[in-house]
């Protein structure tokens, strides 16, 4: 199987010759700026201080601790334990990316109502959690590799809106650190899921990890039908006048 990641690492190679022939223009050289300490701790206070970004970042943090952890660590375990192989894996992995793509057509081409918009981001995470509690429940593979399509289908488009909604009621001086900020809150904490979820599934087996993910995706969910600040929210709403963003 060694060359599947000889193939992978072609395929990063493709994307670093493919980045070269982008045009971007030269940064302007800049004197002394702050420290990094200073524009991490300017960029926390920010996030602090704009209670829908606090509330939309924990929300972000919260989903994808139920999901990436339950999910990449669960599928694998559940085809050994089921018989399915790696060709089971393969499909099932493969049919989550063929629902992420379709949502991200849909969403991309403008046929999904509501988009950049809260009660969009929620409905789409309420779909994200009941299917990852059917993977739990779901014995017979085609039966699974539907239910991945479809989590595949809800994950795209609601981290896709949560992303668009984080822009939006960033002010533009502050998204790079706003946006680092959720990068690292997020990356920072999949490899603790995966360890916690690793160790879980060794003592309960895979379905149940499954089921506890969409628990606490649909818990999450629970927690934002309750905050009025995250109904609301809408990319079109959210900017101030001046060109900032409404707190």
């Amino acid at each position: 199987m060694g060359w599947v990641f000889a193939a992978n690492a072609v395929t990063f190679l493709v994307s670093v010759l493919a980045l070269r022939v982008v045009p971007i223009a030269p940064p302007d050289r800049a004197g002394d700026g702050p420290r990094f300490t200073a524009e991490l701790a300017a960029g926390l206070r920010y996030a602090r201080d704009n209670r829908t970004l606090a509330r939309l970042l924990f929300f972000a943090v919260v989903v994808n601790a139920g999901f990436a952890g339950p999910v990449n660590v669960g599928l694998p375990l559940l085809s050994q334990a089921e018989g399915w192989g790696g060709g089971g894996l393969g499909l099932m992995l493969g049919a989550l990316g063929a629902g992420a793509t379709a949502g991200a057509a849909l969403l991309g081409f403008g046929l999904i109502p509501g988009a950049g918009s809260g009660p969009l981001m929620i409905t789409m995470t309420a779909g994200q959690a009941l299917f990852t509690l059917v993977a739990g429940l779901t014995r017979p593979l085609p039966a699974m590799v539907a239910a991945l399509g479809g989590l595949g289908f809800f994950l795209t488009v609601a981290g896709s809106s949560a992303i668009s909604l984080l822009q939006a009621i960033t002010d533009r001086a502050m998204l790079g650190r706003v946006g680092s900020l959720m990068s690292f809150a997020i990356l920072g904490l999949t490899p603790v899921t995966y360890a916690a979820c690793g160790s879980i599934a060794g003592w309960t087996g895979a379905r149940p990890l499954l089921l506890a993910g969409g628990v606490i995706q649909a818990v999450a969910v629970v927690w934002a039908l309750g905050s009025p600040a995250l109904r609301r929210i809408s990319v079109g709403k959210s900017r101030a006048p001046g060109g900032g963003a409404a707190h």
